[in-house]
């Protein structure tokens, strides 16, 4: 039931948004691996979840377009065949599979260390929290990474109990469907394994004894049936990476380790709180997860997270905030683009599994009980409130100018367009001066937005294109002042647009 009811939350947000920046391309590449049998526009991204947004859109007739870039392909796909709405529907339906195997996977993992209360109480969690239901909606990569990446710590929870040829090879394909949904997979496995690892051998050093010949035997086993699973995600190709020698299997995908490794390295535009930074930031994803994560939510994960300091020596209880707490350590240690919270999406489901520790805790009395249950009707009033601006969700400690702490995607992704151009009509404007982001309305004429003087009549910007065109405007001199300080906006456009109206 808990699975179905978010499912249908998830679901019903589809003809509510316009696709996001990001999803054109990611259905573009997909289409590309399924319909032409190479994976050429972009290997930034592995294929797994591209494949899963286009499979079913190749299923109902739709086909590569052609275009030159994958952006341009990705618009023409959804634009073609039955109609844009259906497509991105079909395209978005791809990634609730994932949801439902981060769901499976958090509720086993809770079951089989903490017992089925706990797992329930979980899922519940996993299955009210805003940024999670999000991008479980979204035709992206960072659900994938979530429910494959959790999958594949529990696979590695159960192979180190029993270090079976079965249990191998079930870690095997989940490490190797993980290493294909995203590049960070890789180090937010090392990380979540060595930093539950390290707390094990100080709590329980003679767990570790355990380990035998059969353990290196198997799970070298499980390591080449990985690289099989990832080698034949790239449909057993062979070549050179990014044309150099020497030759080598599946160089996408060693390209792609490339690219992201460039990408890091030499950094994106960040925003945090006012600033920016092509770095990123230390504390970039603390806050983030502060002010986008329910409040009730965070304080029953705070009382979890201390049953489970108070209780370090059973590894049951340590290891989901163990690894919760490794993945975000190589987040903040490794991670230069900061450009949401959904790239640490998978420490959602650990964050869930403490939280569920803590709702078990409040249970066990009746004092406690009247403050869970009050928690509780705080987290479900305040998700049927977010509905079904999920995306741009932010709690209490946000105020009411969330912009001033994040955008880009934890805010305005462009998914309010289609908003925008349904209010547009209502008002019969007959143009508009648009600041766009993904996405220009058919409807009405549109013409340039500017900083320096509005146009007269409708006038309206994403705020995350607004920040940024500020940050171009204003380079390293000090603030300005410009007409939308002055102005105040007509109305709001969901949480991302901010429409004016300048009389004549």
């Amino acid at each position: 039931m808990l699975v179905a009811v978010a499912s249908a939350r998830i679901i019903a947000t589809y003809h509510v948004f316009n696709f996001v920046t990001d999803e054109p391309a990611h259905i573009a590449c997909g289409m590309e691996w399924l319909d032409r049998g190479t994976y050429q526009y972009e290997d930034e991204q592995p294929p797994l979840a591209r494949i899963a947004a286009a499979s079913l859109l190749r299923l109902t007739g739709v086909h590569s377009q052609g275009q030159p870039s994958m952006m341009a392909e990705g618009v023409t796909i959804l634009r073609s065949g039955s109609g844009y709405d259906r497509n991105l529907s079909l395209a978005r339906l791809g990634t609730l599979p994932f949801f439902w195997i981060a769901c499976a996977a958090a509720f086993l993992w809770a079951e089989h260390a903490l017992g089925r209360l706990t797992a329930l109480w979980s899922l519940f969690f996993l299955t009210n929290l805003q940024p999670v239901l999000a991008h479980a909606g979204l035709a992206t990569t960072d659900m994938a990474l979530a429910a494959l990446l959790t999958s594949t710590i529990l696979m590695t929870v159960l192979w180190f109990e029993r270090p079976t040829v079965g249990w191998s090879v079930l870690l095997g394909l989940s490490g190797g469907c993980a290493g294909l949904s995203k590049f960070s997979s890789l180090p937010f496995f090392v990380a979540a394994i060595a930093t539950a690892a390290g707390w094990l051998v100080i709590a329980q050093p003679r767990r570790l004894r355990a380990v035998r010949g059969r353990h290196v035997v198997t799970l070298l086993f499980a390591l080449a049936l990985a690289a099989m699973v990832i080698w034949a995600g790239y449909r057993f190709s062979f070549g050179t990476v990014h044309g150099m020698r020497p030759l080598r299997p599946a160089p996408e995908f060693f390209g792609g380790l490339k690219t992201v490794r460039w990408h890091n390295r030499n950094g994106h535009l960040s925003y945090l709180l006012g600033n920016f930074s092509e770095r990123g930031f230390r504390w970039y994803y603390p806050v983030a997860l502060g002010v986008k994560s329910p409040a009730p939510f965070l304080m029953l994960f705070a009382a979890g997270a201390v049953v489970c300091m108070w209780r370090w020596r059973e590894w049951r209880y340590t290891l989901p905030l163990a690894s919760g707490l490794g993945m975000v350590a190589a987040a903040l240690a490794f991670g230069h683009v900061n450009i949401g919270v959904r790239h640490v999406l998978p420490v959602y489901v650990a964050m869930s599994i403490v939280a569920g520790i803590g709702a078990s805790w409040c249970a066990s009395s009746a004092r406690k009980s009247v403050v869970l249950v009050a928690l509780l009707a705080w987290l479900v009033v305040g998700g049927i409130a977010a509905h079904p601006d999920y995306l741009s969700y932010f709690n209490e400690l946000a105020g009411s100018h969330p912009e001033r702490i994040l955008i880009d995607s934890d805010l305005d992704w462009g998914q309010d367009a289609k908003r925008l151009e349904r209010r547009l009509r209502e008002l019969k404007a007959e143009s508009v001066a648009l600041l766009p982001m993904a996405w220009v309305p058919d409807y009405p004429r549109v013409t340039q937005f500017s900083l320096e003087q509005p146009s007269p009549g409708w006038n309206a910007a994403h705020v995350t294109a607004l920040t940024l065109l500020r940050h171009r405007v204003e380079g390293t001199g000090p603030k300005r002042t410009f007409w939308v300080d002055r102005q105040a906006p007509t109305e709001r456009i969901g949480r991302g647009i901010l429409l004016w109206h300048i009389p004549e």
